[in-house]
């Protein structure tokens, strides 16, 4: 997809990388390592998250379209 990366950061039981891409869209892929049994939090297997910044709704829309045509799942965008 044309993205750079730009920081990578490993902690005791997660690795988060940030990756770029002109003009502007921002990813953040997060693992992790390990379960923590009986806890439902940001560091637990399972609830790994990615993420994208666009710069407005139009470029959203474009991308839902992008995702759409790819047959990439994803939340509805609401509003």
């Amino acid at each position: 997809m044309g993205f750079t990366q730009v920081n990578h950061v490993r902690g005791a039981s997660l690795e988060v990388r940030s990756l770029f891409r002109a003009p502007g869209v921002v990813v953040n892929a997060m693992t992790h390592d390990q379960p923590l049994p009986g806890v439902f939090d940001e560091r637990c297997i399972g609830l790994d998250h990615l993420a994208f910044e666009v710069s407005d709704r139009d470029e959203l829309r474009q991308w839902v379209t992008h995702l759409d045509a790819k047959g990439v799942a994803h939340q509805k965008v609401s509003r």
